[in-house]
């Protein structure tokens, strides 16, 4: 017979396997949840062709409003965004850029100094569809507060660059 740890552990190993997520996210989860990451990967999205390392992650949101999934990218490299082609924006208290994109809206919000790795620069990649209309009470300035937050935990409670890891649940 064997022991529910033993049966637990051939659950996860066989969803894992089959390409599903290794967690449950609980039904009373409000948010969104790293359905794929953290890869260390070159390229940026928005600065034209380049091998800028960032770490990167892919999020399915649990709540009907919004689009269904964001991309996120990190990066500590120092960059530079032409004012030509980025908008200066603000997200409830956040200040960051906006750039329109084929697949979607990028923004670029900038984490404070005095973490591992220097400042840090996040990239949101939000698909087009259902995009909320107004701007004081989206998803989005719920989504960047929280995501931020939470990263910026995360890089606080690090010692090097690559122990760096995306959160794997963004509640808000």
């Amino acid at each position: 017979m064997e022991s529910l740890g033993i049966k637990i552990v051939k659950l996860l190993l066989a969803v894992s396997l089959a390409g599903g997520p290794v967690f449950a996210v609980p039904p009373s989860f409000h948010g969104a949840f790293l359905s794929q990451g953290t890869e260390l990967r070159r390229g940026l999205p928005g600065l034209g062709e380049n091998a800028i390392p960032a770490w990167f992650g892919e999020y399915r949101f649990t709540i009907p409003e919004g689009p269904s999934s964001f991309s996120v990218w990190a990066t500590n490299e120092g960059l530079y965004f032409s004012p030509q082609e980025w908008t200066s924006r603000t997200w409830g208290t956040l200040r960051g850029l906006e750039k329109n994109d084929p697949r979607g809206t990028l923004v670029v919000l900038p984490t404070p100094q005095g973490f591992v790795g220097g400042q840090w620069n996040v990239f949101f990649l939000i698909p087009p569809t259902k995009k909320p209309a107004s701007p004081g009470t989206s998803v989005e300035n719920v989504l960047f507060r929280a995501y931020l937050d939470r990263f910026t935990y995360f890089l606080a409670n690090v010692q090097r660059v690559s122990d760096v890891s995306l959160p794997a649940l963004i509640e808000f």
